[in-house]
Formats: C-alpha cells, sequence, structure tokens
C-alpha cells in the first residue's frame, strides 16, 4: 500500500515496557520487531502476545495519565501496571517472554512456561498452571503456522528479483528464527539496468530509509561496491551486517521463492497499476523528464512575516502518497521572507541527506515559479545530485475575470508549459502540490502554536 512496513516495538526504555505497531524505525531506546508484510498481521500478533502475556498497549502519555484500570485490565489483555496492580519483576518476566517470541526463540519460550507450570502444579496452584497450559497451546498452535524454511535458526531477509523490461519487482522474505514471519514488496524503476546496479539501489532504497536490518541478507547477485553498501548498513544497524549470493544448496532455493514472491507481486501490480504507469508516461512526455518519474517529491515553504518559516516534503511512489517519505524542515539560514532562498535551504539539505542515505526522486516539484525553479536547480547542482527533473508549479491567476491555466516551468524552456484543467497531469500535480501544502500548513501552525504559548508564558510568569 505503499506505506512504510510496518513493525512491533517494545519500549524497554520504560519501567513498564509496552508492545505497539509503528511504522517508524527510530533510535529511541525501544526493540523493533519485523517487519510484517501488512498492519494487520502485526495487529494480529499483538492481540496474541496481549492475551498470552498481558503486557500494556497504551501510550506513554496514556499510561502516566492513568487513574484506574483500563478496559484491556478487564479482559485480562494488560496486567495493570498503570496502577500497580503487578511486580516489577513480574512484569519483566513476561516482556522477556514476549521478546523470545518476537525473536522466533519459541522453544526456549516453551521451555520457560513449562517449567513455572510444573512448578505452579507442585504449588497446587491448578488454575493458574491451567492458564499456562492454555498460553503454551495457543503459542504451539501459532507457530505451526508460520513455515519453516532454514533449519539454522538464522535471522535474514532474502531477497528476490523480477525484471521485465524497463519494470520490475523486488520481494523481500522476512525469516526469523529459521521462520518465515513476513513478505514485503516494492516496485524497481529503470529494471533494465545491470542487475547488479539493481540490486544496490533497492537495498539502498529499502532499508536505508528506516528499515530494521537484519545481520545477513540474501541476494541474488551481489551489488557493486558490496564492502562499502555493508559498512554503511553496519552502521544503519549498530552491528555486523553480511550480503550473500548463494549459488547453490538451501540458501539459493530461498533466493528462487523470493523471485516468485516478487513476479506475483509484479503481476499484481500490474493489474491495479495500469492507471499509475499510463500517469508517469504522460508526466514524462509532459514534463520532458527523460524517464518515467515513478518517485515523485514536492517543496513547499509555510510563513506568514518574518517569523516561524517551515518548509515540508511529500512523497508520492507510482501515483500514490508515500507517507515514509514526508519530511519536516524548520529554516535555518533564512530571515525575513525570501521564499527562493527558502526554497534553496530546504533542497539543499533533502539533497545532502538523500546523497548519504535516502536516495533522490526522478522528479521534485516546486510550488511556485522561475525563481523557486532556479534557486532548486541551484541547490541540486551545488550538492552533486544527477538524474532528479525539477519543475515549478504555479497556480493559475484571474485576468479579466477569467483564470488562467496552471503553468509548470521547467529547466531550458523560457516560457512555462499551460496545463490543461481535468488532465491527468494536471490533477496530479495540483494533489500533490496541495498536499505539501497541507502538510507544511499544518507544521507551521504547530510551530506558531508553540511559540505563542511560550510568548504568553514569559508575559504572565
Amino acid at each position: 500500500d505503499d506505506t512504510a512496513p510496518a513493525h512491533i516495538r517494545v519500549s524497554l526504555a520504560d519501567d513498564f515496557p509496552s508492545a505497539t505497531v509503528v511504522r517508524r524505525v527510530e533510535t529511541d531506546g525501544g526493540r523493533y520487531f519485523g517487519p510484517y508484510h501488512s498492519a494487520d498481521a502485526a495487529r494480529r500478533t499483538l492481540r496474541f502476545l496481549q492475551r498470552a502475556f498481558s503486557v500494556r498497549g497504551c501510550s506513554a502519555a496514556e499510561y502516566a495519565r492513568r487513574k484506574r484500570p483500563c478496559v484491556a485490565h478487564q479482559i485480562r489483555r494488560c496486567a495493570g501496571p498503570c496502577r500497580g496492580l503487578v511486580s516489577r519483576e513480574r512484569y519483566a518476566m513476561q516482556v522477556g517472554r514476549v521478546m523470545l517470541f518476537l525473536k522466533g526463540k519459541t522453544g526456549d519460550l516453551l521451555k520457560q512456561l513449562a517449567r513455572e507450570m510444573e512448578q505452579c502444579a507442585a504449588r497446587l496452584e491448578f488454575e493458574r498452571a491451567g492458564s499456562i497450559r492454555d498460553t503454551i497451546a495457543s503459542i504451539r498452535a501459532t507457530v505451526e503456522q508460520q513455515k519453516i524454511i532454514t533449519a539454522d535458526g538464522a535471522d535474514r531477509d532474502v531477497v528476490g528479483i523480477y525484471r521485465e523490461g524497463a519494470r520490475g519487482e523486488a520481494a523481500i522474505l522476512c525469516v526469523r528464527g529459521g521462520r518465515l514471519i513476513g513478505r514485503r514488496s516494492f516496485p524497481i524503476h529503470d529494471a533494465a539496468d545491470d542487475e547488479r546496479r539493481i540490486v544496490r539501489d533497492a537495498l539502498a532504497g529499502h532499508y536505508l530509509s528506516g528499515v530494521l536490518i537484519p545481520p545477513e541478507i540474501i541476494l541474488p547477485v551481489l551489488p557493486e561496491d558490496v564492502r562499502v553498501l555493508e559498512a554503511r548498513f553496519a552502521q544503519a544497524r549498530a552491528g555486523a551486517v553480511r550480503f550473500r549470493a548463494p549459488k547453490r544448496g538451501k540458501l539459493a532455493a530461498l533466493v528462487r521463492m523470493a523471485a516468485s514472491n516478487a513476479e506475483a507481486a509484479y503481476a499484481a501490480a500490474c493489474d491495479r497499476g495500469v492507471s499509475a504507469a499510463l500517469l508517469g508516461e504522460r508526466l514524462r512526455d509532459t514534463l520532458r523528464c527523460g524517464r518515467v518519474p515513478g518517485w515523485v517529491e514536492c517543496v513547499d515553504i509555510s510563513n506568514l512575516g518574518p517569523s516561524s518559516a517551515v518548509g515540508a516534503l511529500v512523497s508520492f511512489r507510482d501515483g500514490l502518497p508515500d507517507k515514509s517519505g514526508f519530511r519536516k524542515f524548520s529554516i535555518k539560514t533564512v530571515i525575513g521572507v525570501d521564499d527562493c532562498r527558502m526554497i534553496h535551504e530546504v533542497v539543499s539539505r533533502r539533497a545532502r541527506r538523500g546523497l548519504a542515505s535516502w536516495g533522490m526522486p526522478d522528479l521534485m516539484s516546486i510550488d511556485g515559479g522561475r525563481g523557486q525553479l532556479g534557486a532548486a536547480l541551484r541547490a541540486l547542482k551545488e550538492t552533486g545530485v544527477a538524474g532528479t527533473a525539477v519543475v515549478a508549479l504555479a497556480k493559475g491567476r484571474v485576468d479579466r475575470g477569467q483564470r488562467t491555466p496552471e503553468r509548470v516551468f521547467i529547466e531550458g524552456r523560457k516560457n512555462p508549459i499551460r496545463l490543461r484543467d481535468g488532465e491527468p497531469v494536471t490533477l496530479f500535480l495540483q494533489r500533490v502540490r496541495d498536499e505539501a501544502h497541507r502538510f507544511a500548513l499544518r507544521y507551521h501552525r504547530g510551530v506558531r502554536g508553540k511559540r505563542m504559548l511560550g510568548s504568553s508564558g514569559v508575559i504572565h510568569g
């Protein structure tokens, strides 16, 4: 669905950790497990863990203001740490069991539970022993649904590639503890390139955007500059990462399995993405991009007067919003109202981060006219970015009672391109710009509100 993959986060930095489903992986002291092939799969797993081990799923703010146990406690899905209904030691043990399950170490988990069940039975705590017995049965039933694909119990991702002309699909099988726990697929642009380069771009675009990185990644071929890429992955993961491209054996069979998943995902994407492909071709022809812009970003500036100026960037892939690529920028180097210099700052910062990890889009749209276009082009040139087309979309004006059409300024053309109302290209560019404007305005209001509150505090303090 073109969103970041779902993970389960365990907030280990808290005294009584919570387990929640999230899409963004951050360095915040939490432990992340996944990715899951869908948010629904992650939520089902979390509901099972809450039933089995009664870990809380509320946010930190909700936990802090809780004055009495919630419904989750009443239906035995939370131990009630907010009101001191469980000891820290007992709760920590349950969290540890959640971690064992998520790590795929269900054998160790079942042994722990079996020992506790026997101890409870010896103390004549038959109700507690029966509850543990039911938990053991539930875990075994859940584990049996997961396909065992490697006997070594390792954590790894397996990448498969399918190509058809200039388009293709990459599929990633997520193996944890030797069990297949999820799948993830995403489109490949410029699939006619060398396979080593395709693999490198797919790895960098997927993993270096915040996705949890496993210690081993199995590939169809080793990418270009494999040692450099391993070092970047190791830095992002804070641990060693190894790339392998097996030619025979069980791991090679896994690569073929991932390629079959990629082919199936490509076929499904073709069924629902014909309109997206046609839109990309029309964008290329209308804006003279040189290639089909499957990845489009838009930059917008929001300011009311000389203070609180902010920038926003939104991302669209294959015609759909990619929320994982939305970014906010507080303006740091520009004083006063200077839209072009603010555009230059935001695009420069975006380009530097893109060169470091994110990658750069096929097309970048700027809300504005010729001046804003020049500022963005200058920023990309100064940072050494090549291959990203830039356009500026200017709103239509009312002239003598009639509204003029939207105009697009492109590099190397003196006069702007006039867009036709209602055309797919026009509607798409307007949608992207409106999303950027909405995102920037919401961020600007938040910043302005905080400053007003701070100012109010100074006056009345």
